[in-house]
């Protein structure tokens, strides 16, 4: 809009009712025109030059997304191995939908193979072409010296060795490979690192194998690394802080005479036999900064004349003291 047209504008610079126009009654002409197209009109071009002083420098950015669409980058919001256990099932009722699926079909070791069978696809999918077609694999693989097989009934990588025969169950002789640098992994462990009672890393990796799984590629590493960042582990075997304590006072540490500089206390009460009545007495204690000693009198009640009684004597017996007697009533802070 040009200045012209604005009424605005004539108010801003001072005007008398007889110079006042009629755009400022009437408004803008071009509001009452039907046929006025404001999309049409070509904004004015301005040339802005590089020596502008009023030009400021802006730096701009590109930023890329690649949005991932698997499913095992959906899983890395949970924290919970319970959840994705769960959400698992899901998958595989959806999977089928007319299929009436069975406890079993639909148990946590069941859903867990599943779990399973989609890691090693993603991470030792290399791994699974060469077994399949019994070529060597890779010396960089983390399955390069565990001996691996794919077994028929799961389809799922195992790990060799020489205790085939032995009496074990067959999970335990041969453990199905886990990517260790999964986060579904990391959650696993964690939910057995948890059922352990929080105990250390050669206690969990025991559990796991027992499980009937084997961390493959620096599983050991992942394991410490989880356990480090544990919370309740490092409530657990955290340290306890220990406070630096201040210096003492010039009166703690001078070598002076017995109670020159002292400290007191009442502490009680006592029930004392007084003829047949029972009554209260207290105990006044001093004790001497610098050697420690003790000195005690008794207060018969807890009024001043009684505590200023008990104090003369403490004075008349270890004589006056250099300093205001210490006590919990004084405040901790000292003038420097």
């Amino acid at each position: 809009m040009s200045t012209t047209d604005n009424p605005a504008d004539i108010a801003s610079r001072g005007s008398t009712m007889k110079q006042l126009p009629l755009t400022w009654f009437d408004g803008a002409a071009f509001l009452s025109d039907p046929s006025f197209q404001i999309f049409n009109r070509s904004p004015p071009h301005y040339v802005v030059r590089e020596d502008d002083p009023e030009v400021k420098k802006v730096f701009a950015h590109t930023i890329t997304v690649h949005e991932r669409t698997d499913i095992l980058h959906f899983f890395e919001r949970f924290s919970f191995w319970t959840i994705i256990i769960n959400i698992f099932r899901y998958i595989v009722k959806l999977s089928f939908p007319k299929h009436r699926h069975t406890d079993e079909e639909l148990s946590e070791e069941t859903v867990f193979k599943v779990v399973l069978r989609m890691l090693q696809n993603a991470f030792f999918s290399e791994e699974i072409e060469k077994l399949k077609e019994d070529l060597p694999i890779a010396k960089t693989s983390g399955l390069y010296k565990l001996d691996p097989f794919i077994d028929d009934d799961d389809n799922i990588i195992r790990v060799g060795g020489r205790i085939k025969d032995s009496l074990s169950p067959y999970k335990v002789k041969h453990p199905a490979g886990m990517p260790a640098q999964a986060h579904v992994t990391k959650i696993y462990a964690q939910h057995i690192h948890k059922k352990t009672g929080h105990q250390g890393k050669a206690t969990t990796m025991n559990h796991i194998r027992m499980e009937g799984i084997f961390l493959a590629g620096q599983g050991n590493r992942m394991l410490s690394s989880m356990i480090f960042k544990c919370v309740q582990c490092i409530k657990i075997r955290g340290k306890p802080s220990i406070t630096k304590m201040a210096n003492l006072p010039s009166e703690r540490v001078e070598a002076t005479a017995p109670f020159t500089h002292s400290g007191m206390d009442v502490f009680g009460p006592f029930y004392c036999k007084d003829g047949r009545k029972e009554v209260k007495r207290y105990e006044l204690i001093f004790s001497c900064l610098s050697t420690r000693a003790v000195h005690l009198e008794m207060l018969q009640d807890m009024t001043t004349d009684s505590f200023i009684n008990s104090l003369r004597c403490f004075l008349a017996l270890r004589g006056s003291v250099d300093k205001p007697i210490s006590s919990d009533q004084k405040t901790s802070l000292r003038k420097p």
